[in-house]
């Protein structure tokens, strides 16, 4: 996780980092023993995320990540009138250990905006920690 973000501990395998200033949110989670693939897990989480105010999915696809069969989700919403975007990387490692990568931020102008280049540069760097 980047430094100079604020960390929050959010059990259960989840981990935050947020930006000095405004929503931008970077979350790494692991769930051990994972019981499904990636995409279905996703899945099953855009139940409670369908419900935010204007939800729109853009996209959800199974793809590989770090050599790894995994997912990547992305979807927009708003917050009190704020437009917002999320990305999510998820695979499953070579234990079983579902690890994932999200961020979310405001969204920006254009499909090369802050909040995407800190999410491409996130996925780029993620490396689990050792086992």
């Amino acid at each position: 996780m980047p430094e100079g973000r604020r960390r929050e501990d959010k059990g259960g395998g989840q981990l935050d980092r947020h930006g000095p200033t405004g929503p931008g949110q970077l979350r790494g989670g692991i769930v051990e023993k994972a019981d499904r693939p990636s995409c279905e897990h996703f899945q099953e989480l855009e139940k409670a995320v369908g419900r935010q105010e204007g939800h729109r999915r853009l996209r959800l696809t199974r793809n590989i990540f770090k050599g790894r069969p995994g997912a990547l989700w992305e979807w927009t919403w708003e917050d009190r009138g704020r437009p917002m975007r999320a990305v999510g990387q998820a695979y499953v490692d070579g234990s079983g250990t579902e690890c994932a990568i999200l961020f979310q931020g405001r969204a920006g102008m254009g499909p090369r905006a802050t909040w995407l280049r800190t999410s491409d540069t996130a996925l780029t760097r993620w490396r689990a920690g050792k086992r």
